[in-house]
Parts: structure tokens; C-alpha cells; sequence
């Protein structure tokens, strides 16, 4: 199997070189860097009106693949597992070929296939994202999932609309839910969380990170905002711009714990404090010895959800610096702790 979306490109000491699944490296498998929006105000974020197209950097170990097509699908913010059937959009690209390797950190390598709304008639054209795809949102943010297959020879396959996708265990598929959340996305963020297909309940662990944690998906997810750039001082920092008559801000990670309000409707509102309190202990857990919970834990949020899922509105409260970074996962799991599919969140302070 040559095909596979590397989930760490990008990263200093990356190990997904040659797409072996299950992935052994620190990056979650929802944060994958080969995977992101072009055309809008961030990487994994749009306008109405504003033409837009979904970039996936597929790498190949070994030989050569010819005739590759790229599926890139847009979802609403979700965390657990999904099909392509949620989709709010789904657009396509094509490459003649995909040669050895992953190529240069340039959204124009040729490994960087665009994916473009495919019409009959047009061909590929931008997505041109209506009020109608921003309503199933908050403020434009979209997750992004990619499954790239080849023809000569044959590579993977295309993923049929009812069947779950799969990125634990086929390196042909990517995801990349990540959205930096700041202004008023603070202060309601809506997702959808999903749990396993036969109704099983779940945990959603909210788990707050750190600097060692922050890589290149959030890195390039940054500099992809307006109001953020690199300077090289030292090696490339990063500083918030824009604020009238004030200098340039370095970007820190704050030392302060997540606050603020988990609302899940009937499910209840919960306090994001503990809940990261507790998510920080099943990390640690998991971290020690993979499998290793055995049942749910004390504190842990357990849920169940029908097909539609749930609706979390997340609110987080800041009152640190400027400049200063908060980040945590959502993340879905059973109860031995394998994971279902998450969601990354990183707050910027302004």
C-alpha cells in the first residue's frame, strides 16, 4: 500500500514516513496537517460568497501511483465517528501521478492535489460556500476529511456514502477537525458528537494541551489568520498583529486552566473545568498503558447518542493576556479508552 495523507507532516521527528497504521506518533489522528482549507479566512474556515477549494498533500511510500483522485469532504464540527453522508459539501481532485515521498512544506507541491466542487458541465470550480452550508456552523468554522485512491496501480478505494470512514486504520484517509476559536465563536461553539453506530455509550473526555503538544497543524493553522504572522526572530515566532496604536504580541501558551461551560442539551450542562480535570487523568492513563481503562472512571461525562447524534455548545471563558494560546481536544471514546474521533480546539486571546 503506497497511497496515505501523513497525519504528522510537518513536524519535527514525524513518523507517519510511510503511512503504517495504527499511527504510533504524539499528533491525534483528527489533527492531520496534510489536510486544509484555501480561500477563506483560515485554514479550516470560510465565507459566504467566497471561493473555496480543500488542499490535501498526499504521500506515497514506494513506487509511484498514477491517476490518483482526491475526496475532500467538508463536515460541520462533529467529534466521534461519521459518514460521507453528513456532508455538507464534498469536492474532488485529481493528480496524473503521485510520486515516492510527501514533498516540500509548499501548499504548491505537486504532492498538494485541489479539490474543487466537480460540475458536469464546468468542470472543477470553487466551492462557493451559501448561508444555507455557514447555518450548519459558527462563523464559518468546517471540519475536513480526505480519502485519496489511485488507478494504476490500484490504491484504495472511494468510501461509500453509508459506510463510516476509517482513519485509525486505512492511511488513504485523513482528518483534520481543528478550529481556532476566538471573538464570539468564545463564547458559544457548536459541534456534533456521534458515538459508536450500535448506540453503545461513550465518554467524551475534554483534555486540555500544552506547548509540547503544539505542532505544525496549529502553527499553519495560525499564520493562516489575518490577524497573526511569523517573524524570524530566533527561529520563526509568532506575534498577534492588528490592535490600533499597540505593538505586535508574541503568542505564549497561557498557564491557566480551562473555564467555561459545556451545554449538551438534555444531556446537561457541564463545568469544562473538571471535566478537563478528569480528561488530564484518562490521558494520563491511556498514556501509561494504552487499553488500559476498564470502565468508565469517576467524573468522566458518559453519553449515549441516537444516529443524529448530539449538540455540544462549548463556551470558554478568558480573561489572560493577549497573545496567549488555550487548547483541548474533545475526544470520543469507549469505555477501554480507544478512541472514536475527536475534535481540537485552540482559543486565542485577544
Amino acid at each position: 500500500m503506497a497511497l496515505f495523507l501523513s497525519i504528522d507532516f510537518g513536524l519535527p521527528g514525524a513518523v507517519d514516513t510511510q503511512g503504517a497504521r495504527p499511527y504510533t506518533g504524539p499528533n491525534p489522528l483528527w489533527n492531520n496537517s496534510s489536510i486544509f482549507i484555501d480561500g477563506g479566512p483560515s485554514q479550516t474556515q470560510t465565507k459566504v460568497g467566497t471561493p473555496t477549494s480543500v488542499k490535501v498533500r498526499v504521500s506515497s511510500a514506494g513506487e509511484a501511483r498514477n491517476f490518483v483522485t482526491v475526496d475532500a469532504y467538508v463536515m460541520a464540527p462533529f467529534a466521534g465517528p461519521l459518514t460521507p453522508a453528513a456532508a455538507v459539501r464534498t469536492l474532488q481532485g485529481f493528480a496524473g501521478q503521485i510520486t515516492p515521498g510527501s514533498g516540500a512544506p509548499n501548499p504548491l507541491d505537486p504532492h498538494v492535489v485541489t479539490c474543487l466542487i466537480q460540475d458536469p458541465v464546468l468542470g472543477g470550480v470553487p466551492w462557493t460556500p451559501t448561508q444555507a452550508d455557514m447555518d450548519r456552523t459558527t462563523n464559518g468554522h468546517f471540519c475536513l476529511i480526505a480519502n485519496a485512491h489511485a488507478e494504476e496501480p490500484v490504491d484504495g478505494a472511494t468510501v461509500p456514502g453509508a459506510t463510516p470512514f476509517d482513519v485509525v486504520n486505512d492511511p488513504h484517509q485523513g482528518q483534520r477537525n481543528i478550529s481556532v476559536l476566538q471573538d464570539k465563536s468564545l463564547k458559544a461553539f457548536t459541534f456534533q458528537v456521534f458515538g459508536p453506530a450500535d448506540g453503545e455509550k461513550f465518554a467524551l473526555d475534554i483534555q486540555q494541551f500544552g506547548a509540547k503538544e503544539f505542532g505544525a497543524s496549529e502553527r499553519w493553522l495560525l499564520t493562516s489568520l489575518a490577524n497573526v504572522k511569523a517573524v524570524p526572530r530566533g527561529g520563526q515566532r509568532l506575534f498577534l498583529t492588528g490592535r490600533k496604536g499597540v505593538e505586535d504580541i508574541p503568542l505564549t501558551q497561557s498557564r491557566k486552566g480551562l473555564r467555561g461551560q459545556l451545554d449538551l442539551g438534555q444531556a446537561g450542562t457541564h463545568d469544562l473545568a473538571g471535566l478537563a480535570r478528569v480528561g488530564g487523568q484518562v490521558k494520563a492513563a491511556l498514556a501509561e498503558r494504552p487499553g488500559a481503562l476498564r470502565d468508565w472512571g469517576d467524573g468522566r461525562l458518559v453519553l449515549q447518542a441516537g444516529p443524529k447524534g448530539l449538540t455540544a455548545t462549548v463556551a470558554v471563558e478568558r480573561d489572560d493576556a493577549p497573545g496567549t494560546l488555550l487548547g483541548f481536544d474533545a475526544v470520543v471514546r469507549d469505555a477501554a479508552g480507544r478512541s472514536l474521533g475527536g475534535l481540537r480546539m485552540l482559543t486565542l486571546q485577544k
